[in-house]
């Protein structure tokens, strides 16, 4: 008999750890100063969703990233998730602690509230999963590769990494600092780079008249440029944001006839289409 109930509690014990192990679902936090809690108690990454009624991309990341099982296995095990609305009044303040602006945004801090990186806008699971192993990997990738870019300011490479990884935080100021300080000394092969990056980053800050001058400016500077069609392509958004549909069609249009073997054809396609049915 006592068999029996040895075997039966192990069956359950089992049973259990599958139950919490293999969840079916993200065990989310609704509350921050929770999670800022079990994060000092634990020594876990806080892993944000800010998420809002009205967003449609938060929608698809609820209705497919977070129904991924490596992604909920691996947020469940690995992290402390927490989903935010940032139009409940307890959360209208904390997007701004994080100068966080648009959604979906997934945030990754440690207890202290310092950040640890970022994911801005919609991946689906793969990508998703991929990208926050990354992450965990990878957490103090920030402070290491500021130390290094100290130590070699004159590596582009190095240089340019760091600016992306201001430019995701949101930190704008600090990005386009570096990407001008680099443009001065830059290889000439590395510059339409550079500047297809420095217009960018302006239509990060919402600067669309700037960022499409300098997409143009690009144009006609370097019009070798390999990467020609994703300017263009910029510059397609560009013109969208500052509500030009004619442009926009004019300059997919190019695309099209320029670079008909683009990895861009399909968006471009799309954006057509689009453009046509509204």
């Amino acid at each position: 008999m006592k068999t029996k109930i040895v075997v039966l509690l192990m069956l359950f014990s089992i049973f259990v750890f599958s139950e919490i192990l293999f969840s079916d679902e993200i065990e989310w936090l609704i509350s921050f100063p929770e999670a800022i809690e079990q994060a000092d108690k634990s020594d876990k990454i806080i892993m944000i969703d800010f998420t809002a009624e009205w967003c449609s991309w938060c929608k698809k990341m609820d209705e497919t990233t977070f129904q991924d099982s490596n992604v909920i296995q691996l947020l469940n095990e690995k992290f402390i998730p927490t989903k935010l609305d940032v139009d409940l009044p307890q959360n209208k303040e904390i997007p701004k602690l994080f100068n966080v602006k648009g959604y979906p945004t997934t945030l990754f801090i440690n207890a202290d509230s310092s950040e640890v990186n970022r994911i801005g806008g919609y991946l689906p699971g793969k990508d998703f999963f991929e990208k926050v192993t990354d992450i965990l990997n990878n957490k103090n990738y920030f402070q290491d590769l500021s130390v290094i870019a100290e130590m070699f300011p004159d590596s582009t490479e190095i240089q340019i990494e760091l600016a992306e990884l201001y430019e995701t935080r949101g930190k704008f100021s600090e990005s386009e600092k570096i990407y001008s300080r680099i443009l001065l000394s830059a290889d000439e092969s590395k510059i339409p780079e550079i500047k297809t990056k420095i217009a960018i980053l302006n239509f990060s800050k919402n600067n669309f008249d700037e960022a499409l001058e300098q997409l143009k400016a690009i144009e006609n500077d370097f019009p070798d440029y390999s990467e020609m069609d994703e300017i263009l392509f910029n510059q397609a958004i560009c013109l969208y944001r500052l509500q030009l549909p004619n442009e926009v069609k004019i300059v997919l249009e190019k695309i099209k006839q320029d670079f008909p073997q683009s990895q861009l054809i399909e968006n471009v396609n799309k954006f057509l289409e689009y453009l046509s049915s509204n």
